[in-house]
């Protein structure tokens, strides 16, 4: 038969500090009133701290006032705002390296289309080469990127 206490998966344990009790319902009472009175008693003492102490906290949080919090605050402003900078900064500077390769290409083509039609072919298939190396590349980076969410 199932006791209720493991069915529902809960442990009713409690440790009383004045007389240095340990009650556990669910069997581990008799693992600490096995060990060694030393043992034990760090054990208890262990408890107890664990529950009186809780959980650490930063030192620095109970030093912060209201002029801290308007600090970190105006400093999440400008970070913020740096943020939006950089990245309007690297898209005008992907727009531009994309114009510029655009332009240096219909200056070659326009510029050997008359004159030497095999060196514009090779040229161009070399180009397509490369770009076919790059989206292949990226193509099986974003397969893998998604194999490993799955």
């Amino acid at each position: 038969m199932i006791d209720e206490n493991e069915k529902g998966g809960i442990e009713n344990k409690s440790h009383n500090i004045e007389d240095n009790t340990y009650s556990d319902t669910s069997g581990d009472a008799d693992i600490l009133n096995s060990l060694s009175p030393e043992i034990k008693k760090i054990v208890e003492m262990g408890f107890s701290m664990q529950r009186v102490s809780g959980p650490f906290q930063n030192p620095l949080l109970s030093k912060i006032n209201e002029k801290h919090i308007d600090k970190i605050l105006e400093l999440a402003e400008k970070e913020e705002a740096n943020l939006f900078k950089d990245t309007q900064s690297s898209k005008r500077y992907g727009v531009f390296y994309f114009l510029t390769i655009l332009l240096f290409i219909v200056f070659l083509i326009v510029f050997l289309i008359d004159r030497d039609k095999s060196m514009l072919l090779s040229i161009m298939e070399k180009a397509a080469y490369i770009l076919g190396g790059f989206g292949g590349g990226y193509g099986l980076k974003s397969y893998l990127d998604n194999k490993k969410k799955e």
